[in-house]
C-alpha cells in the first residue's frame, strides 16, 4: 500500500454504463444500490478499478502514510479493515516509538532486541516455575512425613486431621494424595486457609470406605466454618469463611470418627 502511495498513482473519476464498468472488471460492492449508469473510481494504470460514490483524493500520494491498525471479520464474508492514514498515521507511528524506547529501557536493552530480551525473560520465568514447583514438591513430601506422625488411632482407626500450610486447594489435594498412600490404612482430613477463606479436604482409604464417608464428613464439618461441601465416599472437599473456626472444626473430625467407628 505505502509503495503505491509514493508512486502517486492518479486518481481518476468517470461516470459509465453499468454493464461498460462491469467488462472493465470494475469491483462492485452491493450491487442492488447501482443504477443503470455508475461512477468508476480507477487508480494508476488499472491497478485498482471499482464502482464508488464516495469522495476520493486525487492521486495516491496525498494519503501520506497508511498504517494497518486492525482487521477482522463482522460477518459472514465480511472482513473490516481499519487503519491510520497521513498525519494520524505519523502520530501513532511516534506513538509506537516512544513505546519501545520505553520498554526498552525498562529491559535495559535497545529496542532491535526487545524480542530477544523478552524471549529471554519467558524463558527464566519458565525455569523459576520449575524450581518453584520442584521446591514445593519438596516441602509437600517432608510436610506429609511429619503429618504422619500426627495420626491418632481411634478405635483401631488410623486418623489424621491436621492444618497444613498452604492457601492452594490444589496443594490440599496433593497432600491429600501423598498422605493416603503413606498410610497405607486410614482418615485424612486436612484444612488451611487463605484469603479469608477456609479449605477442607477428607480422603479415606478403600478399605474404610464400607464404614465411613468422606462427603458426609466434610459436609459436617463445613458447617463448623461457615460453609458447604461434599463429595465421595472416598474423597471430598469443603469449605468456609470461618477462618477463626478452622481448628475447632479440625477437631471435630476426630470426635466424629469416635461415634462413626463405635457403631
Amino acid at each position: 500500500v505505502n509503495l503505491n502511495i509514493q508512486k502517486n498513482l492518479p486518481v481518476t473519476t468517470k461516470i459509465m454504463p453499468r454493464d461498460e464498468a462491469f467488462k472493465q472488471n470494475a469491483i462492485a460492492l452491493f450491487e442492488e444500490r447501482y443504477g443503470d449508469n455508475v461512477r468508476v473510481i480507477t487508480i494508476g494504470d488499472g491497478l485498482s478499478r471499482e464502482l464508488c460514490g464516495g469522495t476520493h483524493v486525487t492521486a495516491t500520494g496525498d494519503i501520506g502514510v497508511f498504517l494497518l491498525a486492525s482487521e477482522g471479520a463482522v460477518a459472514s464474508g465480511i472482513r473490516r479493515i481499519e487503519a491510520f492514514t497521513g498525519e494520524s498515521a505519523i502520530q501513532e507511528i511516534q506513538k509506537e516509538m516512544n513505546n519501545l524506547k520505553t520498554i526498552s529501557g525498562l529491559l535495559k536493552t535497545v529496542p532491535d532486541n526487545i524480542v530477544t530480551r523478552v524471549e529471554h525473560f519467558i524463558w527464566e520465568q519458565k525455569e523459576k516455575d520449575r524450581e518453584i514447583e520442584l521446591l514445593k514438591s519438596k516441602l509437600l513430601r517432608k510436610q506429609s512425613e511429619d503429618l504422619i506422625n500426627t495420626a491418632r488411632k481411634i478405635n483401631g482407626v488410623n486418623v489424621i486431621s491436621q492444618e497444613v500450610a498452604t492457601n492452594d486447594p490444589k496443594d490440599l489435594r496433593e497432600f491429600g494424595d501423598h498422605l493416603k498412600d503413606k498410610l497405607k490404612s486410614g482418615i485424612i482430613v486436612l484444612g488451611a486457609r487463605g484469603n479469608g477463606k477456609v479449605f477442607l479436604l477428607c480422603r479415606i482409604t478403600p478399605d474404610l470406605t464400607n464404614k465411613f464417608n468422606a462427603g458426609e464428613i466434610i459436609k459436617n464439618l463445613s458447617i463448623f466454618v461457615g460453609g458447604k461441601g461434599g463429595g465421595r465416599s472416598d474423597m471430598a472437599q469443603g469449605g468456609g469463611t470461618k477462618v477463626s473456626a478452622l481448628k475447632n472444626a479440625l477437631s471435630k473430625a476426630f470426635d466424629m470418627v469416635s461415634e462413626r467407628s463405635a457403631c
